[in-house]
């Protein structure tokens, strides 16, 4: 199956939303899930870009993809260090969405 990365960087899938790096955004990427179901495997151009655990939580975040997504956007001309702090006091706020 294939899906457009959003503006966010993420895909849909399951009615949840599954992060990959901003430089993908507007890119058609291939989803397969797992032989055991518990994951997906994201690839673009035959290559995988990104490997997410399965769930119902509404935003699935990779760690780095949070930190790109930041800083090229909200956080855009911050430090490291500012969006790493940011990350660590604001983001597990949307955990509960």
């Amino acid at each position: 199956m294939t899906r457009v990365v959003s503006k966010e960087a993420m895909i849909n899938f399951r009615k949840c939303k599954y992060s990959v790096d901003p430089r993908y955004i507007g890119c058609t990427v291939a989803v397969e899930i797992s032989n055991d179901e518990q994951r997906i495997h994201i690839y673009y151009n035959g290559e995988e870009i990104r490997t997410h655990s399965i769930t119902t939580n509404s935003l699935n975040y990779d760690p780095q993809d949070q930190f790109n997504i930041l800083k090229s956007d909200l956080l855009k001309g911050r430090t490291d260090e500012d969006i790493s702090a940011y990350i660590r006091e604001h983001m597990t706020d949307y955990d509960n969405l």
